[in-house]
């Protein structure tokens, strides 16, 4: 397990590599645009911009979930403003994963488990339910779920 290094000099992979995420130090927020910045940073988005994963225990699920988030970031499915913009959804997802009773991998429990098991969990702690399917289109104007 790694901690987080307030470093200016580390590369957005070896960031990736940490347990602890700072999002607004990755490069790929730095991208992202002066104004956009500003604007998050003004709104202190500070606390929402670091995941912790290891609110995960296990680490073999931490790294899959990392890797998860990883893959989302480097091919610009999300971007770092996004994950920020979702943080709290973020950790409920972390604590719920953190809970699962899995030896290797999440893909050893079928979609359709985990979905459920997500679903009756969300319930019993947050009281509700939102799970939706939106439709988007991606970069280049395909249809996304």
């Amino acid at each position: 397990m790694t901690q987080a290094v307030a470093n200016a000099e580390l590369t957005d992979d070896e960031r990736m590599q940490e347990d602890v995420w700072v999002l607004h130090e990755f490069d790929l927020f730095k991208d992202s645009g002066l104004t956009l910045q500003k604007k998050l940073l003004h709104r202190k988005f500070l606390v929402a911009s670091t995941i912790d994963f290891t609110i995960i225990r296990n680490p073999r699920i931490r790294e899959e979930t990392k890797s998860f988030y990883r893959y989302h970031l480097e091919h610009r499915v999300r971007s770092p403003m996004t994950l920020i913009g979702i943080h709290s959804y973020i950790v409920a997802l972390l604590t719920f994963l953190d809970g699962l009773d899995v030896k290797k991998s999440l893909l050893e429990m079928p979609i359709d488990t985990l979905f459920e098991q997500f679903q009756s969990y969300h319930y019993a702690k947050l009281n509700h339910v939102t799970l939706s399917k939106q439709q988007a289109l991606g970069g280049r104007q395909n249809p996304i779920t």
